[in-house]
């Protein structure tokens, strides 16, 4: 059960907000929701943490997830600027920060295994648990096994933190304190041990809250590209031949009024008894066979795999 290093983290996370604001009377919410995404993907994953909460400073590894994350979605949406990287200089210094995640990666995969072989009677699992394995039955390389890594980095660090920022930011607005209010009701009813699954898959509310942060501020809002199978398909009436590609764009979904009425409105409710065609056009983190549900149990240590982008 990895909730209690989940909480342990947000714990501190808001601990060093509240520090801020006594302080200063703001808080970089963005960078500690980042922080701590990134020091829960690091625990849960690498069996240890980045400790960028306790440092509560952008290092150069947080400032790095920052612009990649910018980088990727401005590529996921204009694909031929990739033909002239060498002339932009945004998409340089991308090339430069996905050198320096693979070393991350590298570094923090060499210190787990280190860490294994002088205790072995101390592996804990981790989401990272069958890859590692695989790596042992010699099934995945080291150049797979780090790849995957670099993908937990980034997948399970700014995805969160984007969304936990939108979410912090639409429950600020005054029109939305009675949405706040309800919230922090609910919230209440939550006993004061620690938390547990049952207790989180407990709280309709927060459940709906993050399910429109989501839709009104999608993770992966871009296109997502899907390769068409042997034979073809028809989708919509529409034949498309074999090897072609076909994108669906979260975004655009998520605002189709026809489908969401008033959709700009953030309003939680309308996830109280969704209809199927809600179900069908959300697609936060993308969809399909690999796809995985958003419930607040999970929403902070949620890594989509590569499968986001299989064929």
């Amino acid at each position: 059960m990895m909730l209690p290093q989940v909480e342990s983290k947000v714990q501190l996370a808001i601990r060093q907000m509240k520090r801020d604001m006594d302080a200063h009377g703001v808080t970089d919410v963005l960078k500690w929701w980042t922080c701590m995404a990134t020091d829960v993907i690091g625990e849960l994953t690498f069996g240890e943490s980045f400790l960028t909460l306790e440092s509560g400073t952008k290092n150069q590894y947080v400032r790095d997830l920052e612009v990649i994350g910018a980088t990727n979605a401005m590529l996921a949406c204009f694909p031929t600027l990739y033909r002239f990287a060498r002339f932009l200089p945004v998409l340089k210094e991308a090339k430069a920060i996905q050198d320096r995640l693979r070393s991350y990666a590298e570094q923090s995969l060499a210190r787990y295994r280190d860490r294994l072989e002088k205790n072995p009677g101390g592996f804990t699992r981790s989401l990272f648990t069958k890859l590692y394995q695989a790596h042992d039955e010699e099934t995945l390389t080291d150049k797979e096994i780090n790849e995957e890594a670099q993908i937990y980095i980034v997948a399970g660090s700014d995805t969160t933190a984007n969304t936990l920022t939108y979410l912090t930011w639409r429950l600020s607005l005054p029109e939305n304190a009675h949405l706040k209010a309800r919230l922090i009701e609910e919230l209440g009813t939550l006993s004061s041990g620690e938390l547990t699954e049952s207790e989180l898959k407990g709280l309709p509310y927060l459940n709906r809250v993050i399910s429109e942060t989501l839709r009104l501020h999608s993770a992966v809002p871009g296109c997502l590209r899907r390769i068409i199978p042997d034979g073809g398909a028809v989708i919509g009436g529409f034949p498309l031949p074999a090897g072609g590609e076909v994108m669906t764009n979260a975004y655009c979904l998520h605002r189709n009024e026809e489908v969401f009425p008033n959709p700009e409105k953030f309003d939680p409710d309308r996830w109280d008894n969704p209809t199927k065609q809600m179900k069908d056009a959300y697609l936060p983190f993308g969809g399909g066979s690999r796809g995985k549900s958003t419930k607040a149990v999970s929403l902070v240590h949620y890594s989509p795999s590569a499968s986001t982008y299989t064929r």
